[in-house]
């Protein structure tokens, strides 16, 4: 046997070589939850009211209170019994509770069942409506007024084959109601955030013991006043548990010599019963060893005439092994495990059976949802609140240091130094509006002329030049004569004309009046041309 997480089960993805002739079974280990807040529960009955208050943190776990309070015998009607229930758990409440607290029931007695027995292994969806199925055939009670949980106690592997281990724990819809009904009744609104079966918390409550070990078995017996429950373990997992009730002859009075004798003669009948009901059912041998809680774990004689006179081993279940308790041996003594239902309960960090009904799941998940949308709208409205105070405070203090400018601004211009930096600034405005109307205008007309030197060939001789940079077209006029004793006149003015168009700094060049004479047998061309030149 193996043990395996719980995250690995049911996957396919076992790279384990099995020989399909051999039965492999793997324990699945409950998974550990991080919780955080504090949790109170109840265990009430016809003889008592248990009540558990824990603080939890994470991985660790505080427990605050634990406390059994008798239903006494004056307390002979019902509504007596109800109004003193109510009083005691509303006192408590009142005591340890916070604003966040998480309240649930821990119930067990004749009106719950457990069952074991083989799935396949199946999807989390496909096994549920599987197991529904089958309850019909596993539960003394009627479909219609069932509730159940389940869980996986072990994977087993048989002929290349997997199939679970289930435990199927199963209690009376009415049964549930009449007890809610008797715990709210009268009571502070609470939501029960969960129903845990006193047996399945006690078993998980196992892991905390410093020597647990997960495939060793325990037995266990609770001593009430009116019954006894018998519990067997492997490990944290209940496989088998069974409620015999003690007669009127055994029950409450005094104890002499021999009622203590015809009662460890009526618990060891009833062990016996039992031990060959559960080794009959399962082929097992359960520990013989019997850890003891509940009202017989106060008697030490009691558990020594049972000792003495039995063949089983009877010890107090070992509260100071429990690893929570171990900073606090002086504050929580043996008598704790009068209260090991509630105890139990309110310490559970694994995943454990839930008998809330689905109806009131549902109503709990719409209540956390509503707490939730609360936090939310109360989270935003403070962020809102505390923005909304930042940016007016941030917007009063901009507002006075705008007015202290303002202040100072207007003091400033008010002052002497202020009127004479005007004065001042009048006075260069002046200055520099005179120095810009004396200024001269940047003239182009050396450009013009150099490049108009460069460009002139021998054979033309300029006798005017004009230029006039407010004209912004022909801003240019030159007169001149072309003198060539080889050279036809016409074709140097026409080269001419064509050199100044292609000089860059010269445009729009036109030739706009021309004259050819002769004088002593020699041509010349007198020219008038416009032209734009730079400016």
């Amino acid at each position: 046997m193996e043990i395996i997480n719980p995250k690995k089960a049911g996957k396919n993805d076992n790279k384990k070589t099995v020989n399909k002739s051999k039965i492999v079974e793997s324990i699945v280990q409950p998974k550990t939850k991080l919780l955080f807040g504090r949790y109170i529960s109840f265990c009430i009955d016809d003889f008592s009211i248990q009540m558990a208050v824990s603080q939890h943190f994470g991985p660790k776990i505080i427990l605050k209170d634990v406390t059994k309070i008798y239903l006494s015998k004056s307390l002979d009607t019902e509504e007596k019994k109800n109004s003193f229930i109510n009083t005691s758990i509303n006192d408590y409440i009142e005591q340890y509770s916070h604003l966040f607290t998480k309240f649930s029931l821990t119930i067990s007695g004749q009106t719950t069942a457990l069952r074991t027995f083989l799935m396949p292994a199946l999807n989390k969806k496909a096994l549920s409506a599987a197991i529904k199925y089958e309850r019909k055939n596993q539960i003394p009670f009627p479909d219609e007024n069932c509730v159940h949980d389940y869980k996986i106690n072990s994977k087993i592997i048989s002929k290349g084959k997997s199939k679970y281990k289930i435990s199927l724990f199963a209690t009376t819809y009415s049964d549930i109601t009449n007890r809610i009904k008797r715990f709210s009744s009268g009571i502070k609104k609470i939501n029960l955030w969960k129903i845990y079966h006193a047996q399945d918390s006690i078993g998980l409550m196992l892991r905390h013991l410093k020597e647990f070990k997960p495939d060793k078995k325990y037995t266990l017996l609770n001593q009430s006043r009116g019954y006894t429950e018998v519990s067997f373990y492997k490990g944290s997992q209940l496989q088998f548990y069974h409620i015999n009730e003690l007669t009127s002859a055994v029950q409450g009075g005094t104890y002499d010599t021999i009622k203590l004798n015809y009662y460890s003669e009526t618990i060891e009948d009833q062990l016996r019963i039992t031990f060959d009901y559960y080794n009959g059912q399962t082929n097992e041998n359960p520990s013989r060893e019997i850890l003891v809680y509940g009202d017989l774990s106060y008697s030490d004689s009691l558990l020594e005439i049972l000792g003495n006179n039995s063949s089983f081993k009877f010890t107090k279940f070992p509260i100071s092994e429990l690893k929570f308790l171990s900073n606090k041996k002086d504050e929580f003594n043996e008598s704790l495990s009068a209260s090991l239902p509630a105890m139990a309960s309110v310490v559970c960090n694994t995943k454990s059976i839930n008998l809330l009904p689905e109806k009131m799941v549902a109503k709990r998940k719409e209540f956390i949802q509503t707490v939730y949308s609360k936090l939310a709208l109360g989270t935003m409205i403070v962020i809102l609140s505390v923005a909304w105070f930042t940016m007016g405070r941030s917007t009063n203090i901009a507002k006075h240091q705008l007015e202290d400018i303002n202040y100072s601004i207007n003091k400033f211009k008010n002052s002497e130094a202020y009127h004479t930096y005007n004065n001042l600034k009048k006075q260069i405005l002046n200055s520099r509006s005179y120095l810009k109307k004396t200024e001269k205008e940047p003239s182009y007309l050396s450009y013009n002329l150099k490049e108009l030197s460069n460009l002139t060939p021998n054979q033309i001789k300029l006798i005017h030049f004009n230029f006039n940079p407010s004209k912004s077209n022909q801003n240019i006029l030159i007169q001149g004569v072309v003198t060539s004793l080889t050279i036809p006149p016409e074709i140097i003015l026409a080269e001419y004309t064509e050199t100044l168009a292609s000089s860059p700094l010269f445009d729009n060049v036109h030739i706009i009046k021309h004259v050819k004479k002769n004088k002593e047998e020699k041509f010349f061309i007198e020219f008038v041309i416009n032209m734009q030149g730079v400016a």
